[in-house]
């Protein structure tokens, strides 16, 4: 594994004349060092609009690491801890389970959603020829038209499905929001 020493170094000698990131070992640096240490391939984009400079990086709120390689992970990089959703408690619908997802602090990006509604809906196998596992997220504030896909009933039209029916299980990670789904044939990560 690359060391951010190295990491500088390297960039350093590739990149002459160009402003690189602030080296960790700056006082006023170290605890943006500490939550920006991670590995490569745990970097989570920061400048999926663009190239950014350093500035524009650490304007985000996000952690600046130049990589030797461009083709590697990015360099501009969410921190470990960068705030995002928090996901409520799951409630029974109709259809499946919902949530609120709400965001206490606007991103970078502009026309920012500070509230979403997630609907799990879960079909299982004899409800369709293959696994559908269906997880809208959508703006509350706005309508929301669907597509209706061949094969598939109406929004109203679906029922519950028992979770011992279907052939994966659902982990939620409310704060920050994320999911994992997992088979439950085997408990590999789908």
């Amino acid at each position: 594994m690359l060391t951010y020493d190295r990491l500088v170094h390297y960039a350093a000698q590739n990149n002459a004349g160009k402003r690189l990131c602030p080296h960790p070992n700056n006082s006023n640096q170290s605890s943006t060092y500490d939550k920006c240490t991670m590995a490569p391939e745990n970097h989570f984009d920061c400048a999926r609009d663009g190239v950014l400079s350093q500035k524009e990086c650490e304007d985000r709120g996000c952690c600046c690491a130049p990589l030797p390689d461009t083709a590697g992970p990015p360099w501009c990089f969410y921190l470990h801890l960068y705030p995002g959703y928090i996901m409520g408690p799951l409630s029974p619908t109709r259809r499946g389970q919902a949530s609120t997802l709400t965001r206490a602090k606007p991103s970078y990006l502009p026309k920012d959603i500070s509230t979403l509604h997630l609907e799990v809906i879960e079909d299982s196998a004899e409800k369709q020829h293959s696994l559908h596992l269906k997880r809208p997220v959508k703006d509350p504030s706005y309508p929301w038209y669907e597509v209706q896909l061949p094969g598939e009933p109406h929004s109203g039209a679906h029922g519950k499905t028992d979770s011992q029916d279907t052939f994966y299980h659902t982990e939620f990670h409310p704060d920050p929001f994320g999911f994992i789904v997992w088979r439950k044939s085997n408990g590999r990560v789908m």
